[in-house]
């Protein structure tokens, strides 16, 4: 372990779990696939500026054009597809099938099992680590955790959007120095963003989700809400934060940066909204940062720097 790598880990962890503070009260926006359309795009607008940027630097020093690798254009679209669409949109109609509020925390809290299934041949000498976490995730949001067969459609939204994630980690951990180095500098997120708005776009379109013409500025003034601009900016700096830490650490520790995004929004609702807490969420405090602890120990650097 880093410090490094252990600060790369706390901030995305705090960020994507503070990001429930954008929505407090009930969501009354536009149509959740629309807003997410202009979320991705308006990222892909920073992410591109940042890029043409980067790439203007990098001439005067001679560097390599990520885009100049053969994949680039497929693997970018790919992981729009894989990492974001797919999980925002199925997250988006799981919210509409009245899922249970604690299991969206306990279904991704499994994504680091997912991914070690999918990537690791020594699969048992991490599953204790992994277990105590997803087990330490679940007693937190205890009071939320339910399931229901009336609301199974949610349910298996949810996991169809905690597998594409799980899926996309492990394709570029599975594709190399080329794909990992192509995914992760600023045109591949630029490229992944302008997908997953193109696609969100296309199912909202399908969906009946955009207004007749006479509605058109009404819905975009909904959309530029300041919570979508933040959600945009915020998406712009996380990726490419993601993707320097699947570099260095790999793709389970990503995965299990979800277990500190839902112990940092439990414990700030927790904080704001005076939750009662019963032992069983102390119990799962516990373990979720005694497994990160340990799950932070054992990992090191996974690409040369120079990547």
């Amino acid at each position: 372990m880093t410090v490094r790598i252990t600060l790369l880990f706390l901030v995305l962890g705090a960020i994507w779990g503070s990001a429930w503070l954008l929505h407090a009260e009930p969501y009354s926006g536009p149509p959740l696939l629309a807003a997410g359309a202009f979320r991705f795009a308006l990222a892909a607008v920073l992410l591109g500026i940042a890029a043409v940027f980067q790439r203007g630097f990098r001439r005067r020093g001679n560097g390599r054009a990520a885009t100049g690798h053969s994949s680039f254009w497929r693997s970018s679209a790919m992981l729009g597809m894989l990492l974001l669409a797919l999980p925002y949109a199925c997250s988006a109609a799981a919210s509409h099938a009245g899922v249970a509020a604690g299991l969206p925390g306990a279904i991704y809290a499994a994504m680091p099992l997912a991914v070690l299934l999918l990537l690791e041949d020594e699969i048992p000498a991490r599953i204790p680590v992994l277990l105590l976490g997803f087990t330490g995730v679940s007693l937190l949001v205890i009071q939320g955790l339910q399931l229901d067969l009336a609301h199974w459609r949610g349910e298996l939204l949810l996991l169809g959007g905690m597998a594409a994630n799980a899926a996309a980690l492990a394709y570029v951990v599975r594709g190399g120095r080329e794909r990992m180095r192509a995914a992760a500098s600023l045109a591949g997120c630029a490229v992944q963003c302008a997908v997953a708005a193109a696609l969100l776009a296309l199912v909202a379109t399908l969906d009946g989700q955009w207004p007749a013409v006479s509605g058109v500025a009404h819905t975009f003034a909904g959309i530029l809400r300041p919570a979508v601009v933040f959600e945009a900016v915020i998406s712009s700096i996380t990726l490419p934060m993601m993707y320097l830490l699947l570099r260095r650490a790999g793709g389970v520790p990503v995965a299990a940066v979800q277990w500190l995004v839902t112990l940092t929004g439990f414990a700030e609702a927790a904080w704001l909204l005076g939750l009662h807490l019963i032992w069983e969420n102390w119990a799962g405090c516990a373990m979720i940062l005694a497994a990160l602890v340990m799950l932070l120990r054992e990992i090191g650097p996974e690409w040369q720097p120079d990547l």
